[in-house]
């Protein structure tokens, strides 16, 4: 790291190095002084794959003494030392660590004539443990740890002497234009300690004909961070707070601060930073800013300056500002061989409400809003541009597309969920009808035989019929073959092409197989994940035996398992057969209250409600006749299903919180009233943690 410095008188010359390396195979990583000695740590790294003995690593000054150390600084092994020099053997690629001490080099450079000024305190900034203070140092209670400030601090050859703090203790001056006597003397500059209350504050120190503007920083927060995240909600991102350091030089800190009641707030940094002066030949006063934001705890008048050496290049990060206000736009604008899917991402840096978009025509406030990433299959120019609620826009960002398809289509995924004897297969672009809809262009190896196939409307996946469901806990794999795309070339997968997927099992599964209902929970007696409440039945049902419940108090309780308990989405079904559907008849509840997800009647529709998320609902399905319900969530949308077509959905965004009370059957548990119970049969009552494809939905709602 090279340094800038004023011309000096001496024999060094026109340049100083304080560490050689005498091979260019090897290279420094590291240079910095050791946490808990006064060693100096080196870390070496040979570069070119080749040893290197004997390299030579040699400072300003001799080394006394040097010992190999690990990551942690800890003695490793000797190190060999002669002539005030160390010897290292590198081995290919190795990095080798060790710790030196190194002797005086020349003179001490003597310490500058320095005179601490006496400030007009006037301000308590500082509290010791448990001492209270409503107003504190930023108005609002919160104040520096007196107990954490020292009485005098010397930084960068400068000394400071502080005042003490606690409650009542005037330990600063909150500048109010004051004047400052300045000492008799050939004094150059004046090093202020100083911290401000908020951000952007700066003043203007005066001395005589001669003003000054200074930049104060603010006295807490972080001084530095990287790009940091906004969330709009639990699984949004709203923008991005830009990263930033700030430069002025730290003096001091605390790792903690006071509360209005003297409590330490752990982790909430303090700081207190160094300004410099310039001061004109014989000034006598310094005047201070009129500004009381600015707080000033020690000020220093030093004859010649202990800052004229300086960093020729950075010592720490310079982010580069912001990119300009667009909507990015993802793939890049430009040629590509197979159809593409454009996503829109709103101005990272910025923050808007709604992202809106047009293909072939210009964006404006009335074109619609993006959802889902838009398909690209020959040539499309996309237009793009945020809006605010405050009536803020982005600039418009615009990608010209051209899609020369001459790539096959592949598989995406395969999705296979138990109790149904189907899968979906997605495709990566859309396909042609015919081939997609040829069942023999599938096979499932040693699995259940395709027995039919059927292609979405948008053509970007199949379901596929099989002849038996796939068992759980097993892996297939699928081939596919001849299936071609929707392209000008008509591309066709030649080679079979094999995708690996598991069939996916739900969390909970009902089923009575037995009079005694009790056997179809777990082992009476001795399961301890279950309990009834009432008398809950078994009766005739579509599929044999079916759960009845009376509607006087029966219900089911399973014990909650974190199978129970998802959190970005959520798939809940059931055959029923209601009596009636009268006030508030509850399917299945996870935990009581307003529980975690629930399924039944609410307000006279059917409803699927996610507590803090969202609530579909549609008409009740007809009571005294079998139905099939079902409802998911995929952390985007809420979908409603009778009898396996969509009935109801709605856009909801956040996670599927948490509390960890049982799954109810037929009601929500102890805070039930009458009208909440169940009253008539269900059956096949499935809980999954994932959100089922409405085609596997189809499928769980056929009777056969």
């Amino acid at each position: 790291m090279p340094f800038n410095s004023a011309k000096q008188k001496g024999t060094l010359g026109r340049s100083f190095s304080f560490m050689q390396v005498g091979s260019s195979q090897v290279i420094v990583r590291a240079l910095k002084m050791a946490e808990e000695s006064d060693r100096i740590i080196v870390r070496l790294q040979e570069l070119n794959g080749k040893p290197a003995p004997g390299v030579a690593v040699s400072f300003a000054a001799p080394i006394i003494e040097a010992m190999e150390v690990d990551g942690q600084e800890r003695e490793i092994g000797a190190a060999k030392v002669a002539n005030g020099v160390l010897t290292v053997d590198m081995e290919p690629f190795i990095m080798r660590t060790f710790a030196v001490k190194i002797g005086a080099y020349g003179a001490a450079a003597p310490q500058p004539k320095s005179v601490p000024l006496d400030l007009p305190l006037n301000f308590a900034a500082a509290t010791k443990d448990g001492e209270k203070n409503d107003s504190g140092f930023d108005g609002a209670g919160l104040s520096y740890s007196a107990d954490m400030l020292p009485g005098e601090l010397t930084v960068d050859g400068v000394s400071f002497k502080l005042a003490e703090g606690g409650a009542g203790k005037l330990n600063s001056v909150a500048c109010e234009g004051q004047s400052v006597a300045l000492p008799k003397g050939k004094y150059g500059k004046v090093y202020i300690l100083a911290a401000a209350t908020e951000d952007g504050v700066s003043g203007a120190f005066k001395t005589g004909a001669s003003s000054v503007d200074v930049g104060v920083q603010k006295w807490n927060g972080f001084i530095g961070q990287w790009d940091n995240r906004i969330w709009k909600n639990d699984r949004e991102i709203y923008g991005l707070k830009p990263a930033f350091i700030k430069r002025d030089p730290v003096a001091w800190f605390a790792s903690h601060m006071h509360n209005r009641d003297g409590l330490n707030i752990s982790y909430n940094f303090t700081y207190i930073y160094k300004y410099a002066v310039e001061l004109p030949l014989g000034a006598s006063t310094l005047q201070l800013p009129n500004d009381p934001r600015i707080r000033i705890f020690a000020a220093t008048a030093v004859e010649s300056a202990v800052d004229a050496v300086s960093p020729a290049f950075p010592l720490y990060d310079v982010f580069e500002p912001p990119q300009e206000d667009y909507p990015a736009l993802s793939p890049l604008p430009g040629e590509h061989n197979d159809t593409i899917f454009v996503h829109i991402n709103h101005p990272w840096y910025s923050q808007y409400d709604t992202l809106k978009f047009n293909v072939g025509a210009e964006v404006s406030e009335n074109s619609q809003a993006y959802r889902s990433p838009i398909m690209v299959t020959d040539r499309a120019t996309v237009y793009a541009r945020s809006y605010g609620k405050d009536g803020k826009t982005s600039k418009v960002a615009r990608g010209e597309y051209v899609v020369n398809d001459v790539t096959p289509p592949d598989v995406k995924s395969v999705e296979a969920f138990d109790l149904a004897p189907a899968a979906l297969v997605r495709f990566t672009e859309p396909v042609e009808k015919k081939s997609a809809e040829t069942a023999s262009n599938y096979s499932l190896e040693s699995g259940p035989t395709v027995t039919a196939a059927s292609l979405s409307e948008d053509g970007l996946s199949a379901t596929l019929t099989l002849s038996a469901p796939p068992a759980v806990n097993t892996n297939y794999i699928l081939k596919t073959v001849s299936i071609k795309d929707r392209s000008p070339k008509a591309n066709v997968i030649k080679e079979p092409v094999s995708f690996k997927f598991a069939t996916i099992s739900p969390a909970y599964y009902l089923k009575i197989r037995t009079k005694d209902i009790s056997y179809s929970l777990g082992v009476p007696g001795i399961s301890r994940d279950y309990s009834l409440a009432g008398s809950p039945s078994a009766a005739g049902g579509i599929f044999g035996l079916a759960l009845r419940l009376k509607g006087e108090g029966d219900y089911i309780v399973i014990n909650d398992r974190s199978e129970l308990n998802p959190s970005e989405a959520v798939t809940v079904a059931a055959w029923v057969n209601p009596r009636d559907w009268h006030s508030d008849r509850i399917i299945l509840q996870k935990s009581g209250g307003d529980g975690q997800y629930r399924l039944g009647a609410r307000g006279g529709k059917l409803s699927f409600a996610i507590s803090g998320v969202g609530e579909a609902g549609a008409a009740l399905p007809a009571p005294k006749e079998w139905s099939h319900v079902a409802a998911t969530y995929d952390g985007w949308t809420m979908r409603l299903f009778v009898n396996g077509n969509l009935v109801d959905e709605k856009p909801a965004v956040g996670a599927v919180p948490f509390n960890g009370g049982p799954l109810y059957i037929g009601s929500k548990g102890k805070d039930s009233a009458i009208g909440d119970f169940f009253k008539g049969d269900m059956d096949k009552v499935t809980v999954w943690g994932a959100a089922l494809p409405a085609e596997h939905i189809a499928r769980l709602a056929a009777k056969e």
